[in-house]
């Protein structure tokens, strides 16, 4: 199940929001700014596992300066 809370546009996500999606005991989220129905500037995801990215998208990709953190600890900053 997907839920999203937040902003939309002509019907799609435009602005700041939050999306989650859960599946039995798995979860993952975003959160942060949509640009028609795209992750599109500063956000935070976190995937199921625990790693996350916080930091720029463009066009639903990581863009720009960022981090990424692994569950093992390893993390990456820097330009993407």
């Amino acid at each position: 199940m997907s839920c999203y809370t937040g902003l939309f546009y002509n019907g799609v996500k435009h602005g700041k929001g939050k999306w989650v999606r859960s599946e039995s005991l798995i979860t993952c989220s975003y959160e942060g700014e949509y640009q028609n129905d795209l992750k599109h500037g500063f956000g935070l995801y976190t995937w199921e596992n625990g790693c996350y990215y916080r930091g720029g998208f463009r066009n639903d990709n990581r863009d720009g300066m960022g981090e990424m953190k692994w569950i093992d600890g390893t993390k990456f900053v820097g330009e993407w």
